[in-house]
């Protein structure tokens, strides 16, 4: 197989770029600004060196550890002799004392790559695989079909020296359950600011995070079955201010949000107006208000790509949305959101790995840890 050379080392950063790699105190190496940064900057864009499907680690996962292994060392066989000497000097969390293996090196390191979940696969990144986890993180990551390439913006501004991080697992969970999975998928303790709070400030936060879950839960159901839409939009709304409060406007979380938002406001049949601009005492805002508000920080988060200049026609037009055609139609709530997918499937890339599979919903199959992620 012919490639084009390497320029530069395949575990460094690209030439001028705004960030490096060095050792952080307590979590191996990470990615550390080099200087200001702009909320919304795209800083790394990097193809995979290899792509594992699901399919792939399911059939392996059916003969055992050693078919396992083999299947990631035939993915390296095809690479470069530089690039397989780098990818052996990755981390293996999961070996303790004795010797990694190329299965394990994956486990470490690979991340979830796509926007549609029944698309998904695990990839290795050198250089991506560098962000360290949290709870709280300042850096968004997506996958770009057209570029065939992990795509990683920033979200606030970033100062120099700052750490760039990323989420290895649902940040919305419980301390105790984020711990849990991280420890057991990843092997380490995260000492990230929220998962440092203590006293007051420890259980406010959790009250917030659990808050957000049981919103997101009566949403889900209320979408799903048609339920009580009052009851969703309050959610919504309760949800938004969560999100603000708890994870610094995170928009990757806002994204789905604000879609959340449309998605309600289309199923309770209200009609389109001009977009406005919102104030607190007006909290109904239209189709094109949501879709406006979910084009902002879904740019932010991704920059433009096709799904963002499909969600821009969306807004100029909510009636091109296939919900609001469906509706137009008359045909059965239930059907138009199973028909179109989840608002996930659009909008929220996965989490990084654990072992190396993706079920069919998108979640990760951490069947060795019996834990789930979040989509």
């Amino acid at each position: 197989m012919v490639r084009s050379p390497t320029l530069h080392s395949p575990l460094r950063p690209p030439p001028k770029s705004k960030f490096c790699i060095q050792a952080v105190d307590g979590c191996g190496l990470g990615v550390i600004a080099k200087c200001r940064i702009s909320a919304g900057e795209r800083i790394l864009t990097e193809k995979p060196i290899f792509l594992v499907s699901a399919q792939e680690m399911q059939a392996a996962a059916t003969s055992g550890q050693a078919a396992q292994e083999l299947l990631i060392k035939g993915k390296l066989e095809q690479l470069r002799s530089e690039e397989q000497q780098a990818f052996w000097s990755l981390s293996d969390c999961h070996c303790g004392s004795g010797k990694k293996s190329a299965f394990g090196i994956l486990q470490t390191n690979a991340i979830a790559t796509g926007q549609n979940s029944a698309h998904t696969k695990n990839g290795l990144y050198f250089v991506g695989c560098r962000f360290n986890h949290s709870c709280k993180p300042n850096v968004n990551r997506c996958w770009i079909p057209e570029l065939g390439s992990e795509v990683f913006h920033v979200t606030q501004d970033i100062e120099p020296g700052e750490e760039l991080t990323i989420y290895y697992i649902d940040p919305t969970a419980s301390i105790s359950e984020r711990q849990a999975l991280l420890k057991r998928g990843f092997n380490f303790t995260c000492a990230c600011a929220s998962c440092s709070l203590q006293g007051d400030h420890r259980s406010a936060s959790e009250q917030l995070r659990r808050e957000y879950r049981e919103c997101d839960a009566k949403l889900k159901e209320a979408i799903e079955n048609s339920g009580d839409l009052e009851t969703a939009m309050t959610s919504v709304w309760r949800m938004i201010e969560v999100i603000e409060e708890e994870f610094d406007g995170d928009p990757h979380l806002l994204q789905k949000t604000f879609y959340d938002g449309f998605i309600v406001t289309a199923l309770a049949g209200h009609g389109t107006k001009e977009p406005k601009e919102l104030s607190e005492d007006d909290e109904s805002p239209g189709l094109e208000d949501w879709l406006e508000m979910t084009l902002k920080v879904k740019a932010l988060a991704e920059g433009e790509h096709a799904e963002t200049a499909k969600l821009r026609s969306w807004a100029k037009n909510p009636s091109l949305h296939p919900i609001v055609a469906q509706m137009a139609d008359g045909r059965r709530a239930a059907s138009r959101i199973t028909n179109f997918g989840s608002p996930e499937d659009f909008l929220v890339c996965p989490p990084c790995t654990v072992d190396g599979s993706v079920d069919e919903g998108g979640e990760c199959l951490l069947k060795s840890l019996d834990l789930l992620a979040l989509d």
